[in-house]
């Protein structure tokens, strides 16, 4: 079951880009007939502390404790090479000022290289979404030692019964 997608449809859009530094770009950009995309592009290489992220925040989400959730995201790949890209789910508590869960492709799989067409990729959360999450966050990162071009398109999380 889809619980939240985002296929980029405006411009005007609520997500919000962090870059550690003025080379690192973050843009929306139209794909042609008006199809969007999030994308992130460095050129400066080998530099460890130049990262970024594309960020979503969706407030009090309406998920089953026990709940396993699947990040899916299609990216194109424009001469990408370093340490890539990551994608990201991260589960906040108000209540206890803690990260409930974080989970990250990072370390797990390898985003690199060219890719002419967007590929699919994705993120399983967990063996089941914890009680007590107020704020779910979608994090499209871009790894430091990174360069090249990362293009992002059609976000979506599902969501999947644990028995």
């Amino acid at each position: 079951e889809v619980i939240f997608e985002d296929p980029i449809e405006s411009m005007e859009n609520d997500w919000v880009f962090f870059a550690s530094d003025s080379s690192l770009q973050g843009v929306t950009i139209d794909k042609g007939n008006g199809d969007l995309a999030l994308q992130i592009s460095n050129q400066v290489p080998n530099n460890p502390s130049i990262f970024g992220y594309w960020v979503k925040a969706i407030d009090q989400p309406d998920i089953e404790v026990r709940s396993q959730l699947i990040l899916k995201s299609k990216v194109k790949l424009d001469t990408l090479s370093g340490r890539g890209i990551s994608l990201v789910l991260r589960g906040d508590n108000f209540q206890n000022e803690e990260s409930a869960f974080f989970v990250s492709t990072q370390n797990t799989l390898s985003i690199t290289g060219t890719t002419s067409n967007y590929n699919s990729y994705k993120l399983d959360l967990l063996d089941y979404f914890p009680e007590g999450v107020d704020r779910l966050f979608i994090f499209l990162t871009y790894l430091g030692n990174t360069t090249g071009t990362a293009t992002f398109d059609d976000i979506v999380i599902e969501r999947h019964y644990r028995k």
